[in-house]
């Protein structure tokens, strides 16, 4: 599915309402964005992000490195873990 999208002079994007139902999008839903070698992917997480909460601190400690903390979540959230 190739959509065309147009970016607002605030930089949002809408995302095409048979997207959004394809992909069960809902207002307010949590998205992951991630730098790919062709352009850009939009990931939804598996679970919702409250369901994690918790979670960093238990295995990663983000004030010494927020980099590590927040792909280690993505990568659990998103079931690569």
């Amino acid at each position: 599915m190739l959509e065309m999208l147009t970016v607002s002079t605030k930089g949002q994007i809408t995302i095409p309402v048979d997207v959004r139902d394809h992909f069960n999008i809902k207002a307010g839903d949590k998205m992951f964005w991630e730098t790919t070698d062709e352009g850009f992917l939009i990931r939804k997480p598996l679970k919702g992000l409250l369901e994690y909460k918790g979670f960093i601190k238990d295995k990663y400690n983000p004030r010494e490195d927020r980099e590590k903390a927040m792909t280690g979540m993505a990568a659990h959230v998103l079931g690569e873990e």
